[in-house]
């Protein structure tokens, strides 16, 4: 009879390649090492990925699809936003969400930075640094169709976020959140708010 895979294997392959490649990185790591911390054979492996690049690239897939769904869950509405306090109580909402992942997740942020350096993976830091980019730019130009964020500023400037991404990688005690959250919102809205912006918003509410 042919083998039958276990339905969470793979999902137990993923947890222990998590563990070892942040452990050892990712060229030290074995396939044999990386099944019996998943407490599996080195045959089953093989029934769920066909080599320990391809767990690689099934590694930061997974990250990817938590970050969307992260992302789509807790994009703020900003169209109905009615001062420049609410617009950034939202986005506060938004980023402290997002620097928890990020903070929860650094080790995977560690192990995709190790293996955008190699050429076989190199296409998956863009990958990320994209995804920032194709999250934020919307809510810019949303604000900036409102005249709330200036309209002569290149809406993906936000390649910032994907850069405290990456810092989280290295640090082995945890940062103040919110702090980078406050810093973060200051820089964006008092860089991209022309002076107008309280008008425009207090405005359009009595509209």
């Amino acid at each position: 009879m042919p083998r039958t895979a276990d339905p969470l294997a793979r999902s137990r392959l993923l947890t222990a390649a998590r563990e070892v490649f942040a452990r050892v990185g990712l060229a030290e790591a074995t396939v044999e090492e990386i099944a019996r911390r998943a407490g599996l054979s080195k045959g089953a492996f093989y029934l769920h990925f066909k080599s320990k690049d391809a767990l690689i690239v099934a590694v930061a897939d997974h990250f990817f699809v938590e970050v969307i769904r992260l992302t789509a869950r807790c994009a703020p509405n900003l169209e109905s936003a009615t001062s420049l306090s609410e617009v950034r109580a939202l986005l506060a909402t938004q980023d402290r969400e997002l620097f928890e992942f990020a903070w929860d997740h650094r080790d995977l942020l560690e192990i995709l930075e190790r293996a955008s350096g190699l050429p076989q993976f190199a296409h998956l830091k863009p990958l990320y640094t994209d995804g920032h980019v194709q999250r934020i730019t919307p809510q810019i130009q949303t604000l900036q169709a409102r005249g709330v964020y200036r309209a002569d500023l290149d809406a993906e400037v936000v390649g910032a976020y994907e850069t405290l991404g990456r810092s989280m990688a290295r640090m082995k005690a945890r940062p103040d959140l919110g702090r980078w959250v406050d810093t973060v919102l200051t820089l964006f809205l008092d860089g991209l708010c022309p002076s107008s912006a309280s008008t425009i918003l207090t405005e359009e509410s009595k509209s």
